[in-house]
């Protein structure tokens, strides 16, 4: 059964299955726990199901990485197995299914971190 996180990921962009969704959904996860500092990728997991949170949280102390949306894009992409055409639009449903999910201000917490280019992201068309 779709987790609320993947069925609203899915009300966002067309996946060919719940489990291509949840790939992608841990496939952002993943990447966005390497652009935020670590203690902020915890207060986000901390908001999400246990099997979601363990994609942001580390085992080790860790930086944030500084990589711009293509490199972003291009992580989701080869961690998911998406096509370029369909990388973004995917990445955004996913992180706009966060937006839905986690509370106003912890997420604002987070966006803060990334440059403004990332606010695209945030912004699926439903």
């Amino acid at each position: 059964m779709p987790t609320e996180l993947v069925e609203h990921a899915r009300e966002y962009d067309s996946f060919d299955s719940d489990e291509h969704a949840e790939e992608t959904v841990v496939a952002v996860l993943e990447t966005l726990a390497e652009r935020l500092s670590e203690g902020e990728a915890e207060d986000l997991a901390e908001q999400l199901p246990t099997k979601y949170a363990n994609e942001l949280q580390s085992p080790a102390p860790r930086h944030p990485q500084k990589y711009s949306v293509p490199e972003f894009l291009d992580r989701v992409e080869r961690r998911a197995d998406l096509d370029y055409e369909g990388r973004e639009p995917k990445t955004a449903a996913v992180l706009t299914a966060l937006v839905d999910t986690v509370s106003g201000d912890e997420l604002a917490l987070a966006r803060e971190q990334l440059p403004e280019e990332y606010d695209r992201l945030f912004e699926a068309d439903a």
